[in-house]
């Protein structure tokens, strides 16, 4: 969970983002990314999935600043999906959080705006992460057309996770 006892406050601010349907304050990212940083990246060791992240160039910029002089592999996974797909299994999934509540703008109009802003940023964020990465890091791109299963294979063979069925 990103956050402890002691980090309330950063779970609120991502709370109330997501709730306002915006992007968590940078300077709430830089704070959680230092917490992470002091709190659980203390061993090369960790293998750590960040999904959705990162949305700006300022979280390019957090993020990699966060792994300087780690050994850590930095794995990339694009997922190249349609927005038709995507839009589908958006509205059709039952997403929610540990309350209950699903995202407000999960509706046909909102899912159209969500797409198009990502689909506006990619480029911009997919060059400023490939400058970034260092010779050991890696870069993969999954077809999200496959059944939602498979997809989920690839992705947790690329980052050695369980097998889709001893995840459910």
């Amino acid at each position: 969970d990103y956050a402890s006892e002691g980090n309330q406050h950063v779970k609120e601010q991502v709370d109330r983002a997501k709730l306002e349907k915006r992007l968590v304050p940078l300077g709430v990212v830089q704070y959680a990314f230092h917490l992470f940083k002091d709190e659980r990246l203390s061993s090369d060791d960790l293998d750590i999935v960040f999904d959705g992240f990162p949305r700006s160039a300022d979280q390019v910029d957090i993020l990699f600043e966060t792994f300087v002089g780690r050994s850590n592999k930095i794995i990339v996974v694009y997922l190249k999906c349609t927005d038709e797909i995507c839009s589908r299994r958006i509205l059709n999934s039952p997403r929610k959080d540990k309350n209950g509540v699903t995202r407000v703008d999960d509706t046909p109009a909102g899912v159209r705006k969500r797409l198009k802003e990502y689909r506006d940023l990619l480029p911009g964020i997919q060059d400023m992460v490939n400058r970034e990465l260092r010779p050991w890091d890696e870069v993969h791109t999954i077809d999200g057309t496959d059944p939602p299963d498979k997809v989920y294979q690839i992705f947790a063979d690329l980052i050695g996770l369980k097998s889709f069925q001893e995840a459910n």
